[in-house]
């Protein structure tokens, strides 16, 4: 398992996944996505679906109940941070 930590300093709303982005989920080169918010954890739901992607073969990690919440159901692994913070997170 391979970790790759890219700071984020400011968010974008996309239209769709980038097809690398959609290559990758599909072939299972990523083991999960961290999802920090509700509102991404939807919006990152509705990205996946539009790109003809299926969630059950997805996992997430959300930062709290209400992140896993927004991401709706399905998903085949779901880990909610027993603390909401990064570490929390990585430990799930």
């Amino acid at each position: 398992l391979e970790l790759l930590r890219v700071p984020v300093y400011a968010a974008r709303r996309v239209a769709a996944l980038p097809g690398a982005v959609q290559a990758a989920l599909r072939d299972g080169a990523v083991f999960a996505t961290l999802l920090f918010s509700a509102r991404t954890a939807g919006h990152f739901r509705q990205l996946v679906d539009a790109g003809g992607l299926d969630a059950g073969r997805l996992r997430i990690v959300a930062l709290s109940a209400a992140v896993a919440e927004g991401a709706g159901a399905g998903w085949g692994g779901v880990a909610v941070a027993g603390r909401p913070d990064l570490a929390g997170a990585l430990a799930a």
